[in-house]
C-alpha cells in the first residue's frame, strides 16, 4: 500500500517554504567551483575531530547550512566515504567560522570546510548531494604527507608542530614553521597566529618569506588558516614573499602591507613611484592563492611597482588565484606604478604556463587598475604565456582606472620579433561596477590613469583578447578635478606600430550611468578591420543620449537591458529584458552566480530566472497529496482531497522555463491525477483550479 503524505498548508506557509527552497537551489543544482588544496594525506590531522587534511570548498547553490545535505569523498577505488568531520557549512560571508574573504555578497557563494577521511590513496573526488541531486565533483588526491599546527600558545624552540605541541609562528625569520617544513607538508595556522614585521623603513619589511620549498601540483605545500581562525601576516613591504619556491598554497589568510603614511591634507604629489615595493601576497609557480583577504595596513598607503596580489617571471606560471577579496589598496596619491593586482612575465625569452584569475572580489581600490596585466622589453622579446589566460567570474567595484587592463610595450630599436605576448586571453562572466574612477592625472609627474572601465594598450601584442558575457555597469566617471583628462569610456584601446592583436567583444552589457561619459569605445584612431570584432553587445545610457555605440560594431542592441539590483552589487535580469535568449556564444555553461545556462543562453553574465512560480495569496488552504516525492520511477500521483476542479497543470524546470506536457502523460485517477515520464532533476509543478486564481506550486524531485 502506498504511503501518502497529506499536505495541508496555508499559502503563507507554502510561500515561506518556496522562498526558502528557492534561495537555496532556485533553478539550479549545486555547483562546486574550487578548493584550496587539491591533495594531501588522509591521516595525521590529530585535532580530535577529523582524520586527514582539512580542505575548504567554495561553491554556489549549496545552502546556507548543511541541513539534510551530505558531502562525500569517492576514493581511487570507487568507494564513497562520508567526510571524517565537517567544521562548517555556511555562506561565504567573510565571517567566522569561515575564511576572511567575503564571496557571498558579490557572488552568492557558500563555503564548506571538511576533513578528508582515511581512504585509499590515489586520485579521488569530492561531491555534494542536496535534495537527492549530486553536484559536480572536484578532484582530490590522497597521498602521504605530514600535517603541522601553529598556535599563538605554541613554542618555536620546544614545539614539534603537532596539535598538542605546536609552533608559535610561521616565518623562518622568527624560527617558525617554515624553517622546518618541507615540500608536500601542510601547515594549519590557528586563531591569533600573527607574523608581523617591525621594520618601518627601506624595502626589506616582510611578514612571511617562503624560501627554497619546491613542491608541485601533485604534492602541494600549504599554509592554511584552521577553521574558525583569523591569522595575519603584516609588513611594510611584503606580506607573503616567495623565493625559489613552487607548488605552494596560501588559503584564508589576512595579509596587510603599507609603505607610506597617509598623505596630509593639501598634498598633491604621487608618493613614491617604482623605486619602492609594496604587496600583500606574491604568487608562485604551480601555486594557489585562495580565499584570502588583502588590504592596506592601518594608517598607511601603498605605492611602488607591485600590487595587493603580484606575480611575475616564473612565479606567475600556472598559478590559480581564486576567491580572494582585495579592499582599499592604495590612496589618492598612489603613483601610476602601483596596481590593485599586477601580473607580468618581465623576463626576455621566458615562456610560462598561463595563470587563472577567477571568483575574486575587488572593492574600493585606489591603486591604478583592478585586474592588471602588463609587460615590456627593451631587447625585442618580452617572453609570454604558453596558452590562454582566463579571467572570469570576478566582481570589481569602485576602481580607480580600468577594472581590467591588458597591455605591453616593446621599446627595442632592433632585433627580436617585436611582440611581447602572442597568447590569447579569455575574459568572461565578470561584473565591473563604477570603474574608470580618478584621480586620473598628475600632469607634472606624467601620471595618466585611464578613465575607462576596460583598458587595452598594445604596442607589442599578438593573439586574441576575447571579452564576452560581462557587465560593465557605470564607467568613465573619471576625476572631477581633471574633467578633461581620460577617455571617459567603457573601453579604451591604444595601438602602436605592431598590429598583431585582435580585440573581440561579444555578448557584453555596457550600461552608462554618467553624463560625463564621452563614448563607449575609444580607439584613439580610425578602426582597422583586423583589430576589432564587436558583435551582439548591449549599449545603454541612463543619462547621456549623445553617447552611441561604435560605428564599426555589429548587431548592437541599443535598449535598456532591464536589469536591477537591490544592493548595487548583485543583479538580476527582469522579465522582458532584451538579454533573454540573446547570446550568440554558447560555450559558457554557468552564469556568474552559478546558474546553469541552457541551449539558448542569455546575453551578459547573468541568466534570467523566471518568477512564474511565485505566490502572493496568504489565505487560501490547499489539501493536496503528492507521492512519491522524490520519485525514482519518473512518475507522480497527485491526490486532490477536497472538491476542487483542476483547470490546468504546468511543469517548469529548475531554470523556471516551462516544460511542455504531452496529454498522454497526464491521466485522471479516482482521487486526482497521475503524471508519467517526468524529466529527471528538480522540477516545479503548478496546478490551477477553477474558481480560484491562486495556483498550487510544489517542488518535485525526479531521481
Amino acid at each position: 500500500m502506498k504511503t501518502r503524505l497529506l499536505i495541508i498548508k496555508k499559502i503563507k506557509i507554502l510561500l515561506i517554504f518556496l522562498i526558502t527552497t528557492y534561495s537555496t537551489i532556485y533553478a539550479q543544482n549545486p555547483i562546486l567551483n574550487f578548493t584550496d588544496i587539491t591533495n594531501g594525506p588522509g591521516t595525521g590531522l590529530n585535532d580530535g575531530k577529523g582524520e586527514g587534511a582539512i580542505v575548504t570548498i567554495w561553491g554556489q547553490n549549496l545552502g546556507s547550512s548543511q541541513e539534510n545535505s551530505t558531502i562525500s569523498f569517492k576514493d581511487s577505488q570507487g568507494v564513497t566515504h562520508n567526510m571524517s568531520y565537517i567544521y562548517y557549512w555556511k555562506n561565504a560571508d567573510g565571517k567566522l567560522p569561515s575564511g576572511p574573504s567575503n564571496l557571498y555578497d558579490p557572488l552568492m557563494m557558500q563555503e564548506i570546510a571538511v576533513s578528508i577521511p582515511n581512504a585509499a590513496s590515489g586520485k579521488g573526488e569530492i561531491f555534494l548531494t542536496i535534495n537527492g541531486i549530486n553536484s559536480n565533483s572536484l578532484p582530490f588526491t590522497i597521498r602521504d604527507g605530514i600535517i603541522y599546527h601553529v598556535k599563538p600558545t605554541g613554542d618555536n624552540f620546544t614545539g614539534d608542530g603537532s596539535f598538542s605541541n605546536p609552533w608559535k609562528t610561521i616565518s623562518p625569520d622568527t624560527r617558525g614553521a617554515l624553517r622546518r617544513a618541507k615540500g608536500g607538508e601542510l601547515i594549519y595556522a590557528h586563531n591569533g597566529v600573527e607574523d608581523v614585521s617591525n621594520i618601518t623603513t627601506g624595502q626589506s619589511g616582510r611578514g612571511i618569506i617562503v624560501s627554497g620549498i619546491n613542491s608541485s601540483v601533485d604534492n602541494q605545500t600549504a599554509l592554511i588558516a584552521y577553521p574558525n581562525s583569523r591569522v595575519l601576516t603584516q609588513a611594510r613591504n611584503r606580506g607573503i614573499n616567495f623565493y625559489l619556491s613552487s607548488g605552494f598554497v596560501v588559503s584564508k589568510y589576512t595579509a596587510k602591507a603599507g609603505n607610506f603614511p597617509i598623505p596630509e591634507p593639501g598634498d598633491n604629489q604621487p608618493l613614491g613611484g617604482s623605486g619602492d615595493v609594496c604587496y600583500g601576497i606574491e604568487t608562485n609557480k604551480d601555486g594557489r592563492i585562495v580565499g584570502n583577504y588583502i588590504t592596506g595596513m592601518e594608517n598607511t598607503c601603498q605605492d611602488g611597482g607591485a600590487g595587493a596580489i603580484v606575480g611575475g617571471r616564473i612565479n606567475i606560471s600556472n598559478c590559480k588565484i581564486f576567491g580572494n577579496q582585495i579592499e582599499e589598496w592604495g590612496c589618492d596619491l598612489t603613483s601610476k606604478f602601483e596596481h590593485t593586482t599586477y601580473f607580468t612575465v618581465r623576463e626576455d625569452g621566458l615562456k610560462v604556463d598561463p595563470y587563472e584569475f577567477g571568483w575574486n572580489y575587488l572593492l574600493n581600490n585606489k591603486a591604478k587598475y583592478g585586474i592588471h596585466q602588463y609587460d615590456e622589453s627593451f631587447s625585442g622579446n618580452c617572453g609570454g604565456f604558453n596558452g590562454t589566460v582566463k579571467i572570469h567570474n570576478n566582481v570589481v567595484v569602485n576602481q580607480r582606472g580600468g577594472g581590467l587592463s591588458i597591455g605591453s610595450s616593446e621599446s627595442a630599436s632592433g632585433g627580436g620579433d617585436g611582440v611581447c605576448w602572442d597568447n590569447d586571453w579569455e575574459v568572461f562572466n565578470n561584473i565591473f561596477i563604477n570603474t574608470g574612477l580618478g584621480p586620473v592625472d598628475f600632469p607634472a609627474e606624467g601620471l595618466n590613469v585611464s578613465a575607462a572601465a576596460l583598458d587595452i594598450n598594445d604596442s607589442a601584442m599578438g593573439g586574441n583578447i576575447n571579452i564576452h558575457h560581462n557587465l560593465i555597469y557605470g564607467f568613465g566617471a573619471g576625476d572631477p578635478n581633471f574633467p578633461d583628462q581620460g577617455s571617459h569610456s567603457a573601453v579604451e584601446t591604444t595601438f602602436g606600430d605592431r598590429e598583431n592583436l585582435k580585440i573581440i567583444l561579444t555578448d557584453n552589457v555596457f550600461y552608462d550611468l554618467y553624463d560625463i561619459s564621452k563614448t563607449y569605445f575609444d580607439t584613439g584612431r580610425e578602426k582597422d578591420d583586423q583589430e576589432y570584432v564587436i558583435n551582439n553587445n548591449v549599449f545603454y545610457s541612463s543619462s547621456n543620449s549623445g553617447i552611441t555605440p561604435p560605428a564599426f560594431s555589429n548587431n548592437s542592441i541599443i535598449q535598456k537591458p532591464e536589469i536591477s539590483s537591490e544592493d548595487n552589487l548583485t543583479f538580476k535580469v527582469n522579465e522582458g529584458s532584451p538579454l533573454i535568449d540573446s547570446s550568440i556564444i554558447q560555450q559558457v555553461n554557468f552564469d556568474i552566480y552559478g546558474n546553469a545556462r541552457d541551449n539558448t543562453p542569455d546575453l551578459g553574465p547573468i541568466e534570467f530566472k523566471n518568477s512564474t512560480l511565485s505566490i502572493d495569496n496568504n489565505d487560501f488552504v490547499y489539501k493536496i497529496s503528492l507521492y512519491p516525492n522524490p520519485t525514482i520511477n519518473d512518475e507522480i500521483f497527485i491526490d486532490i482531497l477536497e472538491n476542487q476542479k483542476t483547470q490546468k497543470i504546468e511543469l517548469y524546470n529548475v531554470l523556471g522555463k516551462k516544460i511542455d506536457l504531452n496529454p498522454k502523460q497526464i491521466q485522471s485517477t479516482n482521487s486526482g491525477i497521475h503524471i508519467t515520464d517526468l524529466p529527471r532533476g528538480i522540477n516545479f509543478i503548478k496546478i490551477f483550479f477553477e474558481n480560484n486564481n491562486v495556483p498550487f506550486v510544489s517542488k518535485i524531485i525526479v531521481r
